[in-house]
């Protein structure tokens, strides 16, 4: 299969105001959320990959430039993921759409479990339904949707708030492991957290994390 990637990094961050840079920027371990992403997706074939991100972001542009290959698509950030989703639809050139969230730190792991559930022929929700044991988070989170372009233009996408919403539009539910790193960071206390464990599973872990 060949698809699109999209990375989801338009919302406006309102949770976590005392960020001075867009939270996908977070230092982890000798990276940042956004950049172990983007190293993990040089390492499959799947291509191109586009950066959607609030109008005039030079920083998250910036963090776009390590690769000609990633695209930037500026959008006005509202905070609906289901509009900006609309607007990747529009800009897409494929039927095969993978949208992932901008602010999930992935393992390789887990990147490659929600990859190969990506191939299936219907739209599937990646992401945890309880608590992580890796992570300290007590509650689920979604990660990452794929969908057929032609079923998300069928979709009333304005009126979607979270990817949990496609649950109920027919995207089949696969779960990551719960005792995996991957997860992203909502407020401050996720950043207390949850960072310094993804830089312990990372430190460990090396090249493999």
């Amino acid at each position: 299969m060949k698809a699109e990637i999209f990375i989801l990094c338009a919302g406006r961050g309102s949770r976590l105001p005392q960020l001075r840079a867009p939270k996908q920027l977070t230092p982890v371990a000798d990276s940042t959320i956004l950049g172990r992403t983007l190293a993990v997706l040089t390492e499959t074939p799947f291509a191109p990959v586009t950066l959607a991100i609030p109008k005039g972001n030079h920083a998250l542009r910036d963090a776009a430039a390590v690769s000609r290959t990633i695209r930037v698509l500026e959008i006005e950030a509202n905070g609906c993921i289901g509009e900006t989703i609309e607007r990747a639809v529009e800009a897409s050139h494929t039927e095969d759409l993978l949208f992932l969230l901008g602010d999930v730190c992935w393992s390789r792991r887990a990147l490659g479990l929600f990859l190969l559930a990506a191939t299936e022929p219907h739209a599937v929700l990646y992401g945890r339904l309880g608590p992580s044991s890796a992570t300290g988070k007590t509650h689920g989170e979604i990660f990452a949707l794929s969908a057929g372009r032609s079923w998300l233009r069928a979709l009333p996408l304005s009126a979607v708030q979270r990817l949990w919403n496609f649950r109920a539009l027919g995207a089949r539910m696969v779960q990551a492991p719960s005792d995996d790193w991957t997860d992203d960071i909502d407020t401050a206390d996720d950043l207390e957290k949850i960072v310094p464990r993804w830089n312990a599973f990372i430190g460990a872990q090396g090249k493999a994390a």
